[in-house]
């Protein structure tokens, strides 16, 4: 007969395995526990062998059926670890349960069990849901701090150090991850192909931002250049104009006029086709600016 301490370890490991990825190691430990003799009159033990095998194999059964029974279960046995445990994994990995409903457990769990790693863990992973990707990182420091190796609390620091686009601190956390863990080198090395792909496509959002605004920077100067060019182009009209009518001016028929009265009578004829001029030049400014 297995023991119950050889019970908790396999059952941890699956977890772990679980939220590794890593679910055909998972199933082949849970199928080899499933060989074994269990001890079945110990109902902690049953309970948390049914709820393990409810989130392997993932059953039609809705999991808020589990999470209530093992509430209820809590309420006389608060000092199931294993319970609490798979509570977490459960409510986490289900759409049933929103921020308020996982902290409120996690919350209940750490008042049980203070400072323990897994807990501790889970309310780093909650934070990071949040998008609280500092305080999800001092969550795992904590939980690191009683469990320094444990692959599973530094590849979520990781993670965090990622969504906070520190690539640097990422990939270093995952080659130390291999380094400690080489049995899950594949794993790891999945996930900094992803750190490393994050950062090329963050490099390509970077410089196409830059080049957005490098264009929208020449088109102002374009446009403004274009203006520079209307404006000058219709003075210079407006001035050689001016200058061809007073030079081709008939001026034998006014020689009785005197010198001032010639101009004010070229201001008079000229001035409404000037004030034309100004406005076709305002309206040509508008239609550009509006395009």
């Amino acid at each position: 007969m297995v023991s119950i301490e050889e019970i908790r370890r396999v059952l941890n490991s699956i977890i772990k395995n679980i939220r590794l990825g890593n679910e055909e190691q998972a199933k082949k430990e849970f199928i080899k526990l499933l060989k074994s003799e269990l001890p079945f009159n110990n109902r902690l033990i049953l309970k948390t062998y049914e709820l393990g095998e409810l989130f392997i194999y993932l059953t039609d059964t809705e999991p808020h059926y589990y999470v209530e029974a093992i509430t209820d279960f809590l309420k006389k046995e608060k000092k199931s670890y294993l319970l609490r445990l798979i509570r977490q994994e459960i409510m986490y990995n289900a759409d049933l349960y929103g921020i308020k409903d996982l902290v409120g457990i996690n919350i209940a769990d750490l008042k049980t069990f203070p400072e323990d790693g897994e807990f501790l863990n889970f309310r780093g992973l909650i934070h990071s849901e949040k998008g609280q990707f500092e305080e999800s990182i001092n969550h795992f420091n904590r939980a690191l701090n009683k469990q320094p190796n444990n692959t599973v609390y530094l590849r979520n620091k990781a993670l965090s150090y990622l969504d906070m686009y520190d690539y640097k601190t990422a990939r270093k956390l995952m080659q130390r991850c291999i380094a400690i863990d080489p049995f899950r080198e594949e794993l790891f090395k999945a996930d900094l192909d992803y750190i490393d792909d994050r950062e090329e496509e963050e490099n390509r959002r970077k410089n196409f931002l830059e080049l957005e605004k490098r264009i929208e920077r020449n088109a102002r100067s374009l446009r403004n250049i274009k203006i520079d060019f209307i404006a000058m182009s219709a003075i210079f009209v407006a001035l050689l104009t001016v200058v061809i009518r007073i030079i081709t001016f008939d001026y034998k028929n006014f020689q009785s006029l005197g010198f001032w009265d010639i101009i004010s009578y070229q201001l008079a004829i000229n001035i409404p086709w000037l004030i034309a001029l100004v406005v076709l030049i305002i309206l040509l400014i508008v239609i550009f600016f509006k395009k």
